[in-house]
């Protein structure tokens, strides 16, 4: 009886199932999003000087503007703790591990020290200024 199905019970099952599919569809649509969106804060992050780069728990992130750098907003964060670390090239890195709270926003902002660097040739210069003071005595002293 391929061709020739009877309109009854089995219409009827697939007419039910496809009613609790779409009941179940629907049902999901408006709970899922609403469970992930409690699941979630916003953290907002920036830096002095800005324009640093952007680590969240040890991933290089885009955030909202897209180019991964300070200042940014990452929407939709899962809860919980997170290590944040902001790097940027003349700076020592900066680094520290927030909470982020379901609904709220957690703001993080980073104070980058420039890189403490020595002068090239300083080793040289008081070399020379060493030699010379010798220099100076042994030519005083004849």
């Amino acid at each position: 009886m391929v061709g020739k199905m009877k309109m009854g019970k089995n219409f009827m099952l697939v007419k039910h199932g496809i009613n609790r599919f779409l009941f179940l569809f629907l049902v999901l649509s408006i709970i899922l999003p609403t469970a992930v969106s409690a699941a979630t804060g916003t953290l907002y992050i920036t830096s002095s000087p800005s324009g640093a780069t952007i680590q969240i728990d040890g991933v290089a992130v885009g955030g909202s503007k897209g180019d991964g750098t300070t200042p940014q907003s990452f929407p939709d964060t899962w809860e919980g703790s997170h290590t944040v670390r902001l790097t940027k090239t003349g700076y020592d890195a900066y680094s520290t591990t927030v909470t982020v709270k379901p609904g709220q926003t957690t703001s993080v902002n980073g104070k980058l020290n420039p890189t403490a660097t020595q002068q090239p040739g300083f080793g040289a210069l008081v070399a020379l200024i060493g030699l010379g003071a010798v220099a100076f005595l042994v030519v005083r002293k004849h």
